[in-house]
């Protein structure tokens, strides 16, 4: 039996105390990056929502005032997401495959959201921009 098929074997039991300890590095990298989301995505919502107050930024009708606040909630849902993927729970319980499926799987939706509340906020800020005066 090859190493990695005993490596293998040894992972789907599921983890003990001991390998919790340690976890690989795969797992360290998705937690990063989910760190860096959620501190990425928080810096975005206080610089976006700061320079609107700021600059005491009145919407012009109920759409120009959704369309200016969507990008913060899709912030604020990559940082609830990024948070979900960093505490996962069964970490006892799940073999090592399922458990970085159920990491990259939430650190998925945390990168929609981000890439979407980037989207929006560039779509946003240029109707600002072009709005009626």
């Amino acid at each position: 039996m090859s190493e990695s098929e005993q490596l293998k074997q040894h992972l789907e039991r599921g983890l003990t105390v001991d390998e919790l300890k340690t976890l690989p590095d795969v797992f360290k990298q998705i937690d990063t990056a989910a760190t860096t989301l959620i501190t990425t995505s928080g810096g975005l919502v206080l610089f976006y929502s700061g320079s609107f107050v700021i600059a005491k930024v009145i919407a012009a009708n109920l759409l120009y005032a959704f369309l200016y606040t969507l990008p913060v909630a899709l912030l604020l849902g990559a940082i609830i997401s990024g948070v979900w993927a960093l505490y996962t729970q069964g970490y006892a319980e799940k073999n090592f495959d399922e458990l970085l499926r159920t990491k990259e799987h939430r650190l998925s939706f945390s990168r929609k959201f981000f890439y979407a509340a980037i989207g929006l906020l560039a779509i946003a800020l240029f109707l600002y921009l072009m709005r009626p005066i």
